[in-house]
Parts: C-alpha cells; structure tokens; sequence
C-alpha cells in the first residue's frame, strides 16, 4: 500500500486492501471491502461495505463507491482473454450506488471510462469498452452494454437497455425502459423502442442552454422529425440554419458520423 505522510485514513478492520494497491488521502474503506493490489483510489474517495476493486481499476478523486459494487472485473465476452492487460478508468467526484458493475474493457491496453461528476444509481452495469463522459444521471438497473458511448449531461432512466456499439449524444434523454439499439442524437428525448419523441427542452434549459440555442434546436428537431425529409435531405436543410453556438453542427456531425444508424421519430402527436 502506497501511503501519504500527511494522509488520514479510515479503514474497517475487516476490509482487505492489497498491499500494493495506491490509495491517496483522507480515504475511507468501509467493511468487508477488498481492494486488490495494483488498484488506485484518489484523494477523498469513500469505498462503502462489501464492494470490490480489482486491480484493474482506477478511481479518481472524490468518488463515493456504495456497498456491493464491483469495479473492474473481467468482461462478459467470450472470447476474451483473463490474462490480458486492461483497466477501468473513473474520474473524479463520481457517485456509483448500490451494486453497480462497471468491467474492464476488452483490448490489451485499453480501457472503459467514465469521466467526471457522474451519478450512478443502483444496480446500473457498464460493459467492457464503454465511454462515458460528464455530468451523466444514470439511474436503477440501466444495463449499458460493451463499447457503448455516452456524451455528457445525459440522463437515462430506469431499466434501459442500450445494446453495445451504440452512441448517446450529450443532453439526450432517455425515458424508462426505452430500448435502444441505433444511436440517439444529442438533444432529444428517446421513448420507445429506437424512437425520438421530442427535443429535450427541460434538460438543455436546467444546464443554461441559451434560449437562442434552444430555439435554433427547435427548428432541427422539426426538420429532422416532423417533416417528410429523408436524412441526407434534412441534414441539408439543417447546414443552413444559423449555428453561432455550434450545436446543430454537433448534431449534423453526429448522425452523419453514425455507423448503427440513428433514432427516428414517431408522428403521432
């Protein structure tokens, strides 16, 4: 075990910490908590009851690990090989409830990440490879499934299935039990199966998008999914909408960069 002079730690005496595992300042591990060697934990980061930390893990600072969860372990592939080299990667100030599992990607070398200021709720899984960026709100039993990405200030409800390759775009919003198996644009709520139902209006205006922005959003979203377009024709009309912002360039670059394909919409309503 790596220790810091200065540091202040709290261990439960049952927890088993690897003596080769880093753990930084002002750390706490709860009960029955294993740690194996090789694993990092960052400054403040509090590690709660029966959870396990591989030593392929890597946890940022300021994180809060509740009881039961596992980080790090092997994917659920196949094909994969145990004696590979690969990680996880956690940022910091990241919340991850009860029993959550995140495993360690599927590549030599390479990692599953999850950024910064995270909220993860209980029960939720991250496959191997996956990409999750900032200011996510991941909420109960979302199964997030292997090389899926996802933007930032996303907010996923419960018990969504996202099948693997798939891409989320930032401020999207997915409704309860939505399946989702082509990507979602940024800026729109999927309800349904691989259907957009509307512009994410709340969420962009609670993370101070501009009014200007939102209204130039408005106008995309009804080329995109209230008219008789094809793709490749709205994403025309959408290159001459005015953008100072830069977010309906971000979603024209999204979808023309989808290899799954993306949502599309109902017109009912």
């Amino acid at each position: 075990m790596v220790l810091h002079s200065n540091q202040s730690l709290s261990f439960h005496p049952t927890a088993i910490v690897g003596k080769e595992a880093q753990i930084g300042k002002n750390v706490q591990i709860g009960p029955y908590a294993i740690i194996e060697d090789g694993a990092v934990i960052g400054d403040g980061t509090e590690i709660m009851a029966h959870t396990f930390i591989s030593r392929y893990a890597r946890i940022g600072q300021n994180c809060r690990i509740f009881m039961g969860s596992i980080i790090g372990t092997d994917p659920q592939d196949i094909k994969f090989d145990p004696s590979l080299e690969s990680y996880v990667e956690i940022g910091d100030h990241n919340v991850l409830r009860e029993y959550v599992t995140v495993h360690r990607a599927s590549i030599e070398g390479q990692s599953t990440l999850i950024g910064d200021h995270n909220f993860v709720m209980a029960q939720s899984h991250f496959g191997h490879d996956c990409k999750v960026g900032n200011y996510n709100i991941i909420a109960n039993n979302a199964l997030i499934a292997g090389h899926v990405e996802i933007g930032d200030h996303v907010f996923i409800s419960g018990g969504v299935p996202i099948h693997q390759f798939v891409r989320v775009g930032s401020y999207a919003m997915l409704s309860g039990w939505s399946a989702v198996s082509l990507d979602v644009p940024p800026f729109m709520i999927a309800m349904g199966p691989n259907t957009v139902r509307a512009l994410n209006v709340v969420g962009l205006t609670r993370n101070g998008i501009p009014k200007e922005t939102i209204a130039q959003l408005r106008k995309a979203y009804k080329i995109l999914y209230r008219s008789n377009f094809s793709i490749p024709e709205a994403l025309e009309n959408l290159e001459h909408l005015e953008d100072p912002s830069g977010h309906v360039q971000y979603l024209v670059d999204f979808i023309r960069s989808s290899k799954r394909g993306v949502c599309r919409g109902n017109h009912e309503g």
